[in-house]
């Protein structure tokens, strides 16, 4: 997830007074791309490397509460 994409959620949590909490689940690429191709409606590799590019890692102060999952 893009940091305005989260930015947007957590504004709507922030006005609520809610706590947040961000699980980030840890994979690397070709996992994913190998899961992807595995899937009925899967998408071209490249969407998935394009995805890749974009992402951008939480800050701590982002949430209340920060894991991290490797799988």
């Amino acid at each position: 997830m893009r940091r305005d994409f989260r930015d947007q959620l957590f504004t709507m949590i922030r006005n609520y007074d809610g706590l947040m909490q961000l699980v980030m689940l840890i994979n690397t690429v070709d996992v994913c791309i190998k899961q992807n191709r595995k899937r009925a409606n899967s998408l071209p590799d490249h969407v998935i490397l394009e995805q890749q590019g974009r992402f951008e890692m939480p800050l701590p102060l982002e949430a209340h509460q920060l894991s991290f999952i490797c799988l």
